[in-house]
């Protein structure tokens, strides 16, 4: 692996753990107060449920934006499943990743999804917010190892439907596994 491979990994690390970070913590920190509703089987709809399931999984396993031939068809591709400045930073992000060669082989997965908390005021025009939480895993396609990481997003129901506006990925905690190409699945 050459330094010029193992910058991108770090630069893609570093702008998928800091980045959202940030958002997160705005978030918080402009929710505090508003109380979450408790019981999701009431409060979201099994639509919702499913939309809320689908949008972290494209947004996860759908890697059909590195084909993209302009960061405008980029941005729309991954406008199907963020919104606001996270959909900017990441576009961005993304646009250079194509740009430059990469030996990236390493198709992300998701491997659970858990809806932890789901929030609406009361006001006219209500906000509805949820937080989800994933378990990820990454497979080297060259090397046949596996990295387990975990997610949480946050979503918010937008005229177009749920969107991510934060996430904050955790590969810190991760196990590695090395499997050998005559091992059967």
């Amino acid at each position: 692996m050459n330094s010029r491979s193992v910058k991108k990994r770090l630069f893609f690390l570093f702008a998928s753990i800091f980045l959202p970070g940030l958002l997160l913590a705005a978030f918080f920190a402009t929710h505090r107060g508003e109380p979450a509703q408790k019981n999701l089987h009431l409060d979201l709809t099994e639509e919702d449920r499913q939309e809320i399931t689908m949008i972290i999984k494209g947004a996860v396993e759908d890697n059909s934006w590195w084909e993209a031939a302009s960061e405008c068809v980029l941005r729309q591709s991954l406008a199907r499943y963020y919104t606001g400045p996270i959909l900017n930073e990441i576009s961005s992000e993304a646009w250079k990743f194509i740009c430059k060669p990469t030996d990236w082989y390493w198709p992300a997965f998701v491997k659970e999804i858990k809806i932890c908390r789901y929030t609406r005021n009361g006001l006219s025009t209500a906000v509805e917010i949820v937080e989800a939480e994933a378990k990820l895993e990454i497979k080297d396609l060259v090397l046949c190892q596996t990295e387990q990481g975990k997610a949480v997003y946050a979503l918010k129901k937008t005229g177009e439907g749920w969107r991510i506006f934060f996430v904050r990925y955790d590969w810190n905690t991760t196990e590695k596994s090395t499997r050998t190409g005559d091992e059967t699945d």
